[in-house]
Formats: C-alpha cells, structure tokens, sequence
C-alpha cells in the first residue's frame, strides 16, 4: 500500500457493534494476520463470480484478485468472535480526491446489517481524510444493495447498457455541515434528573414531557449514568431510586466533537441520544437523531426542495447522509 493510502487506512479506528442476529462484529483495518482469513472468505464465497463476474471463479485468479485489493486499496474487514472475517470492504483510488468503493458480505452473514455498517464506516473514514468523492457501481437488479447504498447517501449517476447502475457519494455537499462542532446542534436546556429520585418522579416527568430517556446528573454536574424507559419498566417499586436502576455504562460525547461523530454514535451504538460533556464530564446538553436532522434542514438541505414545496417541507423527498 502506498504511503498516501496508510495514511488514509490510519483513520479508521476500530469500531464493534452488534448485527441484526445480536452476534457482535468488529470493523477494523485490514492488517497482515487477517489477509488470509479474507482469503478464506472469498475462496468460500458461493457462488462465485455472482457479482459482475466476482469473486473470480477460478481459485488462482480469485487469489490474485484478493491480493491486488490488499495492495492498492484501504482495507476494511468486519471480524466476526466465531468465523473470521464475514465482510469487506475497499477503496480504490481512481482520481485525485475520488475512489471507488467495493463492499462484499459472506453470505452467511448477508442480511444482519454489517454491509451498512461498513458502508458507514467508509462514509466516515472519508469524511476525516478528506476524501470528496466515493463511487460505486451496482447490478440494476439489485434492489436491496442499491437501498442500502440510497439509505447511506448514495445518488444514482445513470444506467449503462451493461445493466449497471453508478452510484456516487459527494462528500464535499457535507463536508461543512456535518463539521458543525456538535455545540452547534445540542438541546441545552435539556431535562435531567439526579440519581436520588424515585422512579415514580421520573415516569412522571417522563409522561409529562414526553420523554423515552432522561440523563442522570448530579450536582456536581457530572453525568452518572442515563435513565430509559425501559430501566423504568424493570423498577422493582414506585419508591425504588432512580440509582438502582439507571444504566451506568452511558455513552457521552465531548463537547470538542463534530456533527459527523455524534451522527455515527447514534447509528452504531443503536442510541436514542447522546449526552454532551466537557473536558470534565460535566453536562452541556444533549444530542439526538431529531437535532441533527433539523441542523441539517435549517442549512444545507432547505436548497434542495421544490419550490412548490410547503413550508413544512412535506412535498419534498430528501435523501441524508447517514454517516
């Protein structure tokens, strides 16, 4: 690999989540103990040549074919705890500022949401190496590829004769927005509770403000922990504290942190939202999907609606960015 493309690759930082199947995965760089486990995914890839004539059916040039994507692109794979590497996915670089993107899935493994997660992975890598553009080309025919891809922020560039359908993410439209520190974005007068109230107070706020989940701060202003619902639904008692049952592994974001970042944790980690914290772990505010999407409304994407769209924006169809 070039030093341009490990520079790129350094990006990447190791990222585990749990698929549709509730199995958990890790999506990491590709590193030289798990070139032969990638080997062993495509040499067990059935059918091959099901793709535009890949995997190479036969075994040498399906090896060849392997080591030249280890050689020229960047490289990620998704590791499954019991059977290797189950996906992958590369970048090839076609022209200053451009590449092309490969995502391949073990069927065994298809369906359980890894093949968007890499693509997300790969937005988000190209987001912070500032890469512009990443291009895809997919069969027409499949429907299910070409969602994930459109759901991902993918545009259609044009059918060919060959029955194959360009795809483009331009990163540059972005780029600026998803940028934004997340300060920008954040719901500062955010409801929060202390860890000393009854569950009973805080179905009740929860009713009341229509809330499915509650940060638990205390005084010093630290965040301890976060409240759902569903930590609610498994209280032992009105009375009981909200410190017995609240979730004491929260995932926080630092107030130093962009749009990009926050959007790629609410996906990943399946989150309702996020709180936002300083340097010392004090509550700033809160982030969510709906914050984001009106940051996104109220810039970039209110360019893009018809103009016999109503106010609300409901004539219009807009396609985001999911990073």
């Amino acid at each position: 690999m070039t030093d341009a493309l490990t520079e790129i690759a350094g990006y990447h930082r190791p990222h585990a989540f749990v698929d549709r199947r509730a199995e958990p995965v890790l999506i990491r760089t590709l590193s030289d103990k798990h070139v032969e486990r990638l080997l062993d995914m495509y040499l067990a890839y059935e059918p091959r040549g099901s793709f535009n004539g890949l995997p190479p059916i036969e075994d040498g040039a399906c090896v060849m074919w392997v080591k030249h994507m280890v050689d020229t692109g960047v490289n990620l794979v998704a590791l499954s705890f019991d059977a290797g590497v189950v996906g992958h996915a590369v970048l090839f670089p076609m022209r200053e500022g451009a590449y092309e993107f490969l995502v391949v899935i073990s069927p065994s493994h298809q369906g359980a949401g890894i093949g968007t997660e890499l693509t997300r992975d790969v937005m988000q890598l190209g987001y912070e190496a500032g890469i512009d553009r990443i291009w895809l080309c997919v069969e027409e025919m499949n429907r299910v590829a070409r969602h994930v891809y459109r759901k991902c922020g993918f545009r259609d560039l044009g059918s060919a004769d060959s029955g194959e359908v360009a795809m483009q993410f331009d990163i540059t439209r972005y780029r600026e927005l998803m940028q934004h520190p997340i300060t920008v974005v954040m719901r500062r007068k955010a409801v929060t509770v202390e860890s000393g109230i009854t569950c009973l107070e805080a179905i009740q706020l929860c009713l009341e403000r229509h809330l499915s989940a509650l940060p638990v701060v205390e005084s010093d202003g630290r965040v301890s922990g976060i409240l759902t619902a569903t930590d609610l639904l498994r209280a032992g008692g009105a009375e009981q504290k909200v410190s017995d049952v609240l979730t004491h592994n929260v995932v926080t974001i630092d107030s130093q942190c962009d749009v990009a970042r926050a959007a790629r944790l609410l996906q990943s980690q399946r989150l309702r939202c996020l709180p936002v914290v300083d340097g010392n772990g004090r509550f700033l505010g809160i982030v969510g999907r709906r914050e984001i999407l009106a940051h996104l409304i109220r810039t970039s994407w209110r360019e893009e609606m018809p103009h016999d769209a109503d106010a609300s924006g409901r004539d219009a169809v807009v396609q985001p960015a999911s990073v």
